[in-house]
């Protein structure tokens, strides 16, 4: 979950429940954050906004390359946490910034 992912997820979350009932959030292993810091921020927001209700959880780690060729979930759970099995954003790289994987678990202090 990056900071545009925060955003949208909040203003989902603003709107009355007639207009968009969300019952789950599913967190993608494919992005820049460690899934587990994501979980608990989902978690945080949620609790802030009043909706425990809602179902948290990690996808699989397996992707979907461009070809259309499903990949496997690599299994267990370090794999998921660290790394995933396709796309270019793999956990074990670098992290762009001056503050690295911090400013980035954090959403740069969101």
């Amino acid at each position: 979950m990056d900071t545009d992912d925060f955003f949208a997820l909040l203003y989902l979350l603003k709107l009355n429940t007639s207009q968009m009932d969300l019952k789950a959030i599913t967190i993608s292993t494919h992005g820049w954050n460690d899934a587990g810091h994501v979980v608990n921020q989902v978690y945080d927001m949620l609790y802030m906004i009043g909706r425990d209700d809602i179902v948290v959880d990690v996808g699989g780690e397996g992707g979907i390359l461009p070809n259309g060729t499903i990949l496997p979930d690599v299994g267990g759970y370090l794999p998921i946490i660290d790394q995933a099995t396709a796309g270019y954003c793999r956990y074990r790289q670098a992290i762009l910034g001056p503050g690295g994987r911090l400013d980035i678990n954090s959403n740069f202090g969101f």
